[in-house]
């Protein structure tokens, strides 16, 4: 008698149990994930990527069970045969929960492993490992090709067979015979040089109009040096140059049209053409010698080489020198020296 009221009682709370896990909703669905109950609540475009509101879901819902299990455990102790279903029931509930954990670490996972594989993708791996992969194992910089000397190919700076006619580059020649070479005199020597070019009036005058381009580029809105400077850079501080100059260019209807000096009209002021002249070459020796290094021409194909050679600051130069001429603006010349005087003074020194 007590084993049947035992076993309905059993069943009962199993029962009951059953329930319990349906309304929870405790049947291992995603909580996000839209079903036959909450279709009508979330939009079949949810994503389904695990949330921290779903480890605490699934947690709250590891340790309910742990407790009814516990329970049914206490009411099915005096009967083994009740006692054993449990268990059965128990283990199944225990599968489901290690089922559903695992599919819960799967969806961590899926998204750590595809962006793992692109962060992989994107590493520069280093030594034989990246060679096998097949990435990059060092980064490149950009030299500029070698021709071949029999048919013009370009190669790489340093190749060792043409790539069109399979060349072969000959390697430098030994010194035919020992010679004892004095590196530090030749150093300095070649310093002193430097130093004596520096002090002539011209070095000077190149030097302190470096100095000034470097602080003009350096107070751009987009700072710049001589190794990035462009042309457009370069007629910009033309034109920021124009304010020391003394030469007014007035216009047609101004009363002191013709007269470069009377600045109380308000006109422009300008360089003179010749002082502009005499800027753009100081400008391209301080591209071609300085250490910047960008040699004597301008490339337009490519932006590359001397900005104070490009045809833009030609251009500038041009205009510069028309505007001058419409405002009636003679250069200045140095004083005639005419032939009865000449011969005066050489008369004088003999």
């Amino acid at each position: 008698m007590w084993g049947g009221l035992l076993f309905i009682k059993t069943a009962w709370n199993n029962l009951l149990k059953n329930k319990h896990l349906q309304h929870t909703g405790t049947h291992r669905k995603h909580p996000y994930q839209p079903d036959q109950q909450r279709r009508g609540q979330l939009s079949r475009r949810t994503p389904l990527l695990p949330t921290p509101q779903f480890d605490a879901y699934i947690a709250r819902d590891d340790s309910s069970r742990q407790r009814d299990a516990s329970s049914s455990q206490r009411d099915t102790s005096s009967s083994p045969r009740d006692a054993s279903s449990s268990q059965r029931d128990d283990s199944s509930s225990q599968r489901d929960a290690s089922s559903s954990q695992r599919d819960a670490q799967h969806d961590h996972e899926k998204p750590r492993k595809y962006h793992t594989q692109h962060l992989v993708e994107s590493v520069t791996l280093a030594g034989r490992e990246g060679q096998a992969l097949g990435y990059n194992t060092a980064p490149r910089m950009w030299k500029p090709g070698v021709s071949c000397p029999e048919c013009h190919q370009p190669n790489d700076h340093d190749f060792r067979h043409c790539q069109m006619c399979k060349y072969t580059r000959k390697p430098c020649p030994p010194p035919r015979k020992h010679i004892e070479i004095d590196k530090a005199t030749i150093d300095k020597w070649l310093e002193e040089m430097n130093k004596m070019s520096k002090n002539t009036n011209y070095g000077k005058k190149k030097t302190a109009m470096e100095n000034e381009l470097v602080d003009f580029l350096g107070n751009l809105s987009t700072r710049k040096d001589l190794t990035t400077a462009s042309p457009k850079d370069v007629c910009a501080f033309l034109v920021w140059k124009d304010k020391g100059g003394k030469t007014i260019v007035h216009k047609m209807n101004c009363k002191n049209f013709g007269n470069k000096r009377k600045a109380e009209c308000g006109c422009p002021r300008r360089l003179a053409a010749g002082t502009v002249d005499s800027i753009i070459g100081q400008l391209r020796s301080t591209f071609g010698f300085a250490t910047s290094g960008r040699g004597g021409d301008w490339n337009d194909a490519i932006c590359t080489g001397n900005p104070a050679a490009a045809p833009l600051v030609r251009q500038y130069l041009k205009v510069m020198k028309a505007e001058q001429a419409n405002a009636m603006i003679q250069p200045t010349q140095a004083q005639p020296v005419f032939f009865d005087t000449l011969t005066a003074v050489c008369k004088h020194i003999t």
